[in-house]
């Protein structure tokens, strides 16, 4: 038990912190973690993944991947690893058009609370964390034929305060092979990829008082795919600065187009005592062309086992086109293989489809004229039989795949035209059957009150069929559905807006009785708003307005005999814009009106007069100040202006 204990110590020290545990050895160095390997897809097949990279987790493995990504994508992965050690990376990849690809990665490796000890070895109270960083900037393209790839680094370790900081750049290449469309009857795949990387070139890592290198790696890889590209054998050869060779290798077999299955193993040619490295790994993985979840297993001897899991997530545009290359390159793939076999009829099917969406394609060309030339061998006979299986099994849209293909091969054979009107007439139960459920689930929703998604059915049924009768007479009664709930819900819309109206009406009338004017003014306007044309409503309003005009006539008639014709002006303008038909108060307002401007002509001779007595004293600045009030009192004043302009015109000469 205390062995394993201290195997436990020991890994945990050697993964956060080796050179510093081993700083006289030969061959130790700093910041370990970069070995530690990211992307559960890639250590399922025993890390083995150089020649491969081709997700966004590539940077780590072989930046020359990038060169080869068409999508945008994201790798997350976490790793909870021994005593309390967890490991994140996170990759984003971002293909630029005709430009290559360009990455960003990042990595932390961090510890729990790591109990802390003096240099005697006594125990102190408190506890210390460790962690690890790096930050990476990554680039991939393809130049004369080969898919290159850098990575520069920025490294960064912390312990109990202590840190420590380094920068490194990784090259990576990757050349495609090809090995012929006819190689091994299509069970090779048409390339063979070789890659070769190099790893962690950078300056040293001075920890306290401590430089030590750091692990730099060189990698010769290959990959190879078999079975019709659903098999991957890759290889790995790394030869690490502090450590002897090893040889990684790895199978991924695509089981269907949802799960992938992984195995691998790993060998050193030189293992030390208590190496507790796996040798032999496995994953798994689930998703289609969009998300997929990676899971790695790796067994770690006396410490347990690990288990990764990874997301890998591509989007954008770029994406989109890349399925639609990749689905014609499978589609290509089947018609040579199809063309291999003999089976010329299913290659023309294929070749077809290539052709249909890009017609320039010349493979499925010089295909296409394979087969015509080599139909004349064929016999059609046995097709019938499929064609006879297709229809039995329902797969329809399969034999009118095959049939239009037997009529364009075999245009002059009777028994292919013969065979119209059976397939016509199996299209045609299906079209019928496909009908009456549709029809059948658009009633569903009719029942269920969804009439907006049974219309949407029936329509797409009458597309089908324009003939049929019950569809479109189902779509006329839900419109009519459609109408009854729009009725309905006008009058619940309208018994609320009542409501509210009827609320504003009678707090507008509690406000009338307490002679509060403009908030009964507001309530009634707010009421007729909500309803317009509700006479009671409409007749308090008049009234009101009549009232809180009196009430401001009143205000103007006292600043009237006040002598403050401003006032008077204001308040009474106010009366006269809520009762605009009372005499009264317009008669008082241009009275008011008459007074405050034969006011202000007043006080206007009144600056004026002040501002003669300054300019004929030479005091020419109170002077423009006189007439500058008297002028915005009596701005038409001629004599005034005048005035004003000539002291301006003075001063601006004296200065």
């Amino acid at each position: 038990m205390k062995n394993i204990l201290w195997h436990k110590i020991i890994l945990s020290m050697l993964l956060l912190f080796p050179a510093r545990l081993f700083a006289g050895s030969a061959g130790s160095t700093g910041m370990n973690f970069l070995k530690i390997e990211a992307g559960a897809k890639a250590l399922g097949s025993g890390g083995a993944f150089s020649a491969v990279a081709d997700d966004a987790s590539a940077p780590y493995w072989n930046p020359a991947g990038l060169s080869r990504l068409r999508s945008r994508q994201v790798s997350l992965m976490h790793l909870s690893w021994f005593e309390g050690i967890n490991y994140q990376f996170a990759s984003y990849a971002h293909p630029i058009k005709n430009h290559g690809t360009a990455g960003l990665s990042l990595y932390y490796l961090s510890s729990g609370d790591v109990e802390a000890y003096d240099n005697y070895g006594a125990r102190l109270q408190n506890t210390v964390k460790a962690s690890d960083l790096a930050a990476v900037l990554s680039y991939g393209a393809k130049f004369y034929g080969v898919d290159c790839g850098m990575n520069i680094k920025y490294l960064s370790e912390n312990l109990a305060g202590e840190s420590a900081v380094a920068y490194a750049a990784d090259l990576g290449f990757i050349y495609g092979l090809k090995t012929g469309l006819n190689n091994a009857a299509g069970w090779i795949g048409n390339e063979l990829k070789l890659a070769l990387a190099a790893q962690n070139l950078g300056t040293q890592v001075k920890f306290v008082k401590e430089e030590y290198p750091l692990p730099s790696n060189y990698k010769l890889g290959l990959a190879q795919n078999f079975l019709y590209d659903t098999l991957t054998f890759s290889l790995d050869a790394n030869m690490p600065a502090d450590a002897a060779l090893s040889l990684n290798a790895g199978l991924d077999y695509k089981l269907t187009d949802w799960i992938s299955l992984r195995a691998g193993y790993r060998y050193k040619s030189q293992t030390a005592q208590y190496d507790i490295e796996p040798g032999l790994v496995g994953g798994i993985g689930l998703g289609n062309e969009y998300i997929s979840v990676d899971y790695a297993f790796a067994p770690y001897g006396i410490l347990g086992n690990t288990h990764r899991i990874g997301i890998n997530y591509r989007f954008g545009r770029d994406h989109e086109k890349a399925l639609v290359d990749s689905n014609l390159s499978a589609r290509l793939a089947k018609a040579v293989r199809y063309y291999q076999k003999k089976d010329l009829i299913s290659a023309n099917i294929e070749a077809n489809y290539v052709l249909s969406v890009d017609p320039l394609n010349e493979e499925a060309k010089t295909i296409s004229a394979l087969i015509r030339s080599g139909i004349s061998s064929v016999k059609v006979d046995k097709y019938f039989t499929l064609l006879e299986a297709y229809i039995n099994d329902a797969r329809l849209s399969e034999a009118k795949e095959l049939y239009d293909s037997m009529v364009q091969l075999f245009p002059a054979d009777a028994s292919v035209a013969a065979y119209a009107p059976k397939l016509d007439a199996a299209l045609g139960r299906q079209k019928s059957l496909r009908a009456e459920s549709i029809f059948r689930q658009g009633q569903d929703f009719f029942r269920q009150g969804q009439y907006h998604d049974a219309i949407s059915l029936w329509e797409k049924l009458l597309l089908m069929d324009p003939a049929h009768k019950p569809a479109r007479e189902n779509i006329e009664l839900a419109k009519a559905e459609l109408e009854k709930l729009a009725e309905k819900k006008k009058r619940e819309e309208l018994a609320e807006l009542t409501k509210l109206s009827d609320a504003a009406y009678k707090k507008g009338q509690e406000l009338y009785k307490k002679g509060i004017w403009e908030a009964a003014v507001a309530q009634f306007e707010y009421s007729l708003k909500l309803i317009p044309g509700r006479a009671e409503a409409e007749k308090y309003l008049k009234e009101t307005r009549k009232m809180m005009a009196q009430e401001y006539a009143d205000r103007g008639m006292k600043s009237y005999q006040e002598k403050d014709y401003n006032s008077a002006v204001k308040f009474l303008a106010e009366a006269a814009k809520l009762d605009p038909g009372n005499s009264s108060i317009s008669e008082s307002l241009n009275k008011a009106r008459i007074e405050y401007e034969a006011m202000r002509k007043t006080e206007a001779e009144t600056f004026n007069r002040e501002g003669l007595k300054a300019y004929e004293s030479g005091n020419l600045q109170d002077a423009i100040r006189n007439w500058q009030k008297a002028s915005d009192l009596d701005p038409e004043n001629e004599k005034i202006n005048n005035n004003l302009n000539r002291a301006r015109e003075e001063l601006k000469n004296r200065k």
